[in-house]
């Protein structure tokens, strides 16, 4: 009996602390992009403008990130790391846009999906730069990785620009 209690205690305290947190998470990220540009919408010109967007971006970064000093005396420029952090910020966008037009199809669209895959892809891809930026990862390993995973994110982008309407 108390095992049940304290089950449905600790469930009930983590949804608590998920739910008001939640807004803190999401405004930890600095994105320098319009809010109205990050807004998930399952319009497909919506997502198709906010996918353009990441691979001009993500094309921005990948150039400062292999322009980048490899030694650790001169800091990587701001400007890199912030395109980076709003390509990211568009791909997470799109991708739940992607998500919220599949779920309300009646009749699913397979290139949707396939499209959604790759997003997903990409997603997972772009966030390399941004989530390891403030571990004591070498400066050399950070950018080897970071260039390897936005040129694949971009390439990912790009198949589904090519595949939308």
């Amino acid at each position: 009996m108390t095992c049940s209690r304290l089950r449905l205690w600790t469930a009930g305290t983590a949804l608590i602390l998920s739910l008001i947190g939640y807004p803190f998470l999401a405004a930890a990220q600095k994105t320098t992009v319009p809010q109205s540009v990050l807004v998930s919408s399952p319009d497909k010109a919506a997502i198709k403008n906010q996918l353009q967007m990441a691979a001009r971006l993500a094309r921005k970064a990948l150039a400062g990130f292999e322009a980048a000093p490899r030694d650790e005396s001169v800091p990587i420029d701001e400007d890199v790391r912030q395109a980076a952090r709003n390509t990211y910020a568009l791909i997470r966008a799109a991708r739940h846009g992607l998500e919220l037009l599949i779920v309300s199809q009646k009749f699913p669209d397979p290139v949707d999906q396939l499209n959604f895959n790759k997003l997903n892809d990409a997603f997972n891809m772009s966030r390399y730069p941004v989530d390891k930026e403030s571990w004591a990862v070498p400066r050399e390993e950070y950018l080897m990785h970071s260039t390897s995973e936005l040129r694949r994110a971009i390439r990912m982008v790009d198949q589904v620009l090519v595949l939308m309407p």
